[in-house]
């Protein structure tokens, strides 16, 4: 059975608690439990038996639990168990590189009629071919992979939450915590925290972005680019293709109701090169 097989079944098989309204219960039960970790859609006590206070729409399970249970299962399958403790300490000492956040160009006016290309399930194309535990050289752009690849991770292709949960997993560096009926948020270096991995896949759409605006984009948010025709933007579409073998489309125009802002790493040529290459290697190891 695949890593995520066996993710599945252990989410599956853990012990939860369906409420018909949960937030009306985190707001009058909750608070008798002493301590609780708090998701988006899920309580989990602290101490004692774990099991999963859900509303019952949600079951069996949420993306988020499944994504950290397919990690689980990357690890038992990939690290020697004397590694087990601490498998990221290296890439755990360049905690800068979670402050690198996506891409933005929004300018004052947005081209009227432009038309929209859109890297389809970007953080997990980017992701897949990679290794859990890569180690990213900013300076030049080039990734050395490492032990733990994200092995059948096709599985998660359409799960959209799950898939990105992946992702956030390796940047989570703070969890929300009820305890004695106040929330609170708690800051710590989680066992999944991997910058290198979070800087891999930031730095990419970086330069994917670099590559768009020298293809005539107008604007950029995180995975999506605007051009002013519909020649340029299916131009765009082959460009990802064949130089970063990235699956985008064209799609229409979205209500852009942000300020105009910008957020674009200013990478060098070399940089850009070494982030295309170490893909497409990836891609053909």
């Amino acid at each position: 059975m695949t890593p995520w097989d066996l993710a599945l079944i252990e989410v599956w098989e853990a012990p939860r608690m369906p409420v018909p309204d949960f937030p009306r219960w985190m707001l009058e039960e909750a608070p008798s439990w002493e301590e609780l970790a708090i998701g988006g859609r899920v309580a989990v006590p602290l101490r004692g038996e774990r099991t999963r206070i859900m509303p019952e729409e949600d079951l069996p399970w949420q993306g988020g639990e499944a994504a950290k249970a397919y990690l689980r299962q990357l690890l038992r399958a990939h690290r020697p168990p004397r590694q087990m403790g601490r498998p990221f300490w290296r890439q755990q000492q360049d905690l800068g590189l979670l402050a690198v956040s996506p891409p933005v160009l929004i300018p004052e006016e947005l081209l009227a009629g432009g038309v929209w290309v859109d890297l389809r399930r970007a953080y997990f194309e980017i992701y897949r071919p990679l290794t859990l535990d890569l180690q990213l050289s900013p300076e030049s752009g080039r990734i050395r992979l490492g032990h733990i690849p994200f092995e059948a991770a096709e599985g998660l292709a359409g799960m959209s939450d799950a898939r990105d949960a992946v992702i956030g997993h390796c940047r989570r560096t703070t969890s929300i915590i009820m305890r004695r009926g106040v929330v609170s948020q708690e800051s710590r270096v989680g066992f999944w925290l991997q910058p290198h991995l979070w800087g891999a896949v930031q730095f990419t759409l970086h330069a994917v972005a670099a590559d768009m605006i020298r293809c005539g984009a107008r604007a950029v948010l995180t995975d999506g680019y605007c051009f002013p025709s519909r020649q340029e933007a299916q131009m765009a579409v082959a460009y990802l293709e064949q130089t970063w073998r990235l699956p985008a489309r064209v799609k229409p125009h979205p209500e852009i109701r942000r300020r105009p802002s910008r957020n674009l790493l200013g990478l060098t040529p070399s940089q850009i090169e070494g982030l295309r290459r170490s893909r497409v290697w990836a891609l053909g190891k």
